[in-house]
């Protein structure tokens, strides 16, 4: 039952990968569209 185990753990390895980019994407993805927002509530704020 070693070889199960190892494939937990691997399969446990690619989840958390998975879990990490997926987070990361969501985070950038954030911040970009707040910076979309901020620079054009302070285009609008010169205006």
């Amino acid at each position: 039952m070693r070889g199960a185990g190892s494939l937990m753990s691997a399969h446990g390895i690619y989840l958390l990968r998975l879990v990490t980019d997926t987070a990361q994407c969501v985070v950038k993805c954030a911040a970009y569209r707040l910076c979309e927002v901020l620079s054009t509530y302070a285009r609008s704020a010169q205006l």
